[in-house]
Parts: C-alpha cells; sequence; structure tokens
C-alpha cells in the first residue's frame, strides 16, 4: 500500500490527482523507465487535508514472460505467479 497526505493550501476549493508511478527493477526485457499503476483524485476545501492510500499487487511489479507465457515479478522467490 501507498500513502500520502494532500493538502489544500489555496484559498478555494479544489481538486486534485494522487498518481502512483512504479519504477521497474533491473528485468530481462525492455521496459518504460516509470510505469503507472495508480491514481486516485480528491476534492478539498480551502485548509482541508485527506490521506490518500492505493493498493498496489505483484501485478504492478511484474512483466510478461515469453518464455513462461505468464506474469512474472523479478527477484521473486521461485517466480511466483502475481
Amino acid at each position: 500500500m501507498v500513502g500520502v497526505t494532500v493538502t489544500n493550501t489555496g484559498g478555494r476549493f479544489g481538486k486534485h490527482v494522487v498518481l502512483v508511478y512504479v519504477t521497474a527493477p533491473r528485468r530481462p526485457v525492455s521496459s518504460p523507465a516509470r510505469e503507472l499503476h495508480g491514481f486516485a483524485k480528491v476534492a478539498l476545501a480551502p485548509g482541508e487535508s485527506t490521506t490518500v492510500e492505493l493498493t498496489l499487487d505483484r501485478r504492478a511489479f511484474a512483466y510478461w514472460d515469453i518464455t513462461r507465457d505468464d506474469w512474472t515479478v523479478p527477484g521473486a522467490a521461485g517466480r511466483q505467479r502475481p
């Protein structure tokens, strides 16, 4: 789980989108430097704060292994299925 506190420091009602990017560890395949794996939109009154929590499952850290024809998490013990 990833959590972050968001505060509206302005003087007006506002909305914000929290984005969670995952940077892949070393993989045997080419992959982007970072991938979007979660987001949430929050609406806050002036001065209001809230904690946004997003859950990332194993699939957020996996890649498609064409030799196994399955999702694989690098460095996972026994290369468990996400």
